[in-house]
């Protein structure tokens, strides 16, 4: 069911422009058109994980069926990454795990960090599109302030 604060409207234009995802098709570039098309609608992340199961089918409809209790998405930065872990290749989910698991270190500088994530980016370059590097890079930034706070 759709909430309240997603127009039937746009879902119905949404609908029209994101194809559905299966589980065969390459999540990255799934996941870049479902966010282009739900940033022009002006989504907001919330509303796109609202939605995200009504393009979902095959496995990947049961994956996220599935998702339940403490394991179901509350955010979209959290479906995402759960999505990946599932449906990319090994060598995507290496790939990610290093740029998840990568942290500013303790006393390290700002540019020190990002030239360090941004070599193990390029290293991987084709398995991890750069907007979900940057999300990465930005939340073991982030994780990393809150630990000096």
């Amino acid at each position: 069911m759709i909430g309240t604060h997603t127009s039937t409207t746009g879902v119905m234009a949404f609908m029209k422009y994101v194809t559905p995802y299966s589980g065969k098709e390459v999540p990255e570039g799934w996941l870049e058109s479902y966010e282009s098309v739900a940033k022009a609608e002006k989504w907001s992340a919330s509303q796109m994980l609202e939605c995200v199961g009504l393009k979902l089918k095959k496995k990947a409809k049961d994956w996220f069926s599935n998702l339940t209790g403490e394991a179901k998405p509350k955010s979209w930065e959290r479906f995402l990454t759960l999505f990946l872990e599932e449906f990319s290749t090994e060598d995507h989910q290496n790939t990610i795990a290093k740029l998840y698991l990568g942290r500013q270190k303790k006393g390290e500088k700002l540019k020190s960090y990002f030239t360090r994530y941004y070599k193990c980016l390029k290293k991987h370059e084709t398995a991890v599109k750069r907007e979900v590097a940057i999300r990465y890079a930005s939340s073991g930034r982030q994780a990393q302030q809150a630990s000096y706070s």
